[in-house]
C-alpha cells in the first residue's frame, strides 16, 4: 500500500485563497450584508447602529491607492463602505448581530453636531 503524502502547506494556501475570494466578492444590489455601528462625536445626526442591511447601490472608488468597491445600503443613505474592508468583517459582525436589521439612531442634541 502507497501512502500519499499530504502537502499541508499546498491545501492551507488553497483554503485561505478559496475564503477570501468568497468573502471579497462583491455583493449585489438587494442583497443583504452586514454593516458596523457607528456613532459620530461631531455629526450624531448620521449615527447608525449596526447589522444586516440591504445594499442599494456599488460603486468604483480609490482607497490606499487602488480601486474598491463602495456599497450603498438602505440603512445608512449617503454613506458608503468600503467592500473590501468590509468583507473581512462579515463573519464577525453575522455573530455579533445575528438576525438584527442595521437601523438609524440619529443623535439631534446641538452638542453632538458641531464641527467646531
Amino acid at each position: 500500500m502507497i501512502k500519499k503524502k499530504s502537502n499541508k502547506k499546498a491545501e492551507t494556501k488553497l483554503a485561505k485563497s478559496i475564503i477570501a475570494e468568497e468573502c471579497c466578492a462583491d455583493p449585489k444590489v438587494g442583497q443583504d450584508i452586514y454593516v458596523r455601528t457607528a456613532l459620530y462625536l461631531s455629526h450624531g445626526a448620521d449615527d447608525v447602529i449596526g447589522g444586516l442591511a440591504k445594499v442599494t447601490e456599488l460603486s468604483k472608488g480609490i482607497s490606499a491607492g487602488k480601486s474598491v468597491t463602495y456599497v450603498e445600503v438602505k440603512e445608512h443613505p449617503g454613506h458608503s463602505y468600503n467592500w473590501e474592508l468590509l468583507a473581512l468583517e462579515q463573519k464577525a459582525l453575522k455573530k455579533k448581530f445575528g438576525k438584527k436589521r442595521a437601523h438609524p439612531d440619529p443623535d439631534n442634541d446641538p452638542e453632538m453636531n458641531r464641527w467646531d
